[in-house]
Formats: structure tokens, sequence, C-alpha cells
């Protein structure tokens, strides 16, 4: 069943009716200003906007006929779902992680459902048989050292110490 709430949107009789939701009204908004090259010199980088006039047009009542296509498994920006991280450190230095606890996670993720019209499985490149949807993290530090000198305290030691990450669970 559709979660109608998160995908903001009811179903009736087969007709799909627009009830939005903070995040979906923003990026409608946001899709009808570059639509109507409203945003100038496209200084937001939205070279990559998927909100095109149809979606807009059924979002604000004036297309009932419209039955929205989901890409399921990634966004607007073709960015693919590759699992869940709790604690994600990433170009730094002179970070400390200390005393979290990760307790009773779960991602349950699945696969294509009912109006998906575009589905990428995410695949690990090391094995394309590894959906990745599932994939479950505590704590993922990435590219640490890869930082301009110029912009050291002198004191960048970095440390991850003292967490608890118990009951971690995943299946796809």
């Amino acid at each position: 069943a559709l979660d109608e709430v998160y995908i903001g949107m009811v179903e009736t009789a087969g007709q799909y009716t627009y009830t939005g939701n903070a995040n979906l009204d923003a990026q409608i908004m946001v899709g009808k200003a570059l639509i109507q090259t409203l945003l100038g010199d496209n200084v937001l980088q939205t070279s990559t906007n998927s909100v095109g006039l149809p979606l807009v047009d059924w979002a604000e009542g004036n297309n009932p006929s419209f039955t929205p296509n989901f890409r399921c498994n990634g966004d607007s920006m073709h960015h693919v779902v590759k699992g869940s991280i709790m604690i994600r450190v990433e170009d730094c230095q002179g970070f400390h992680i200390k005393g979290n606890t990760i307790d009773d996670v779960e991602i349950l993720s699945k696969g294509p459902v009912e109006l998906c019209a575009d589905f990428h499985k995410g695949a690990s490149f090391l094995d394309g048989s590894d959906r990745m949807l599932a994939d479950l993290r505590g704590i993922s530090v990435a590219a640490v050292s890869a930082y301009d000198d110029s912009l050291s305290s002198g004191n960048d030691a970095s440390s991850i110490s003292h967490n608890t990450i118990t009951n971690l669970y995943s299946q796809s």
C-alpha cells in the first residue's frame, strides 16, 4: 500500500490527487520557478531539475487525470540509495566522536513498489548482486587526510572512542 502522507497524494478509484507536505510543496514551487525561468542565472545548480510542467499542473489541481511516475530508490539528481549511516563524518579533521549510543536500528529495504516507473538497484561496483539498499553503518569516516593544510588549527588529531553500537538489523 502507498504511504499517502509520505508521498503527498491520495488515490481514489484510480485517480491520484496531490495533497503535498512541506518538502514536496517546496520542490513543486522551485520546479515551477525554474520552468518559468524566475531564478536567474542558475546559481542554485538546478540544471538537473526533473519537476516538469505536467507534475506542477497536477499538484496545482489543473490536471486531475495525471498519474505520477516515481523514481524509486533514487532522487531527482540520480543519487541511488546505498544504505544508511547513523553518524557520518567526511572531509574534516580535528573531530572527536565520543560517547554515542546507537541501538535498535532497522532498515527494511524493498524492491520496486507500485507506481515505480524507474528503479535502480544501487548495486555495489564490487559485487553487482549486492543491492546496497539495506547496507547499514553505525559510524562512517571518509577522507580525513585530504584536507587543506592552510586551514589547520594546529590540533587536527581526530578520534573515535567509547561509542556503543548494538542491535543493527537490515533486510532487503
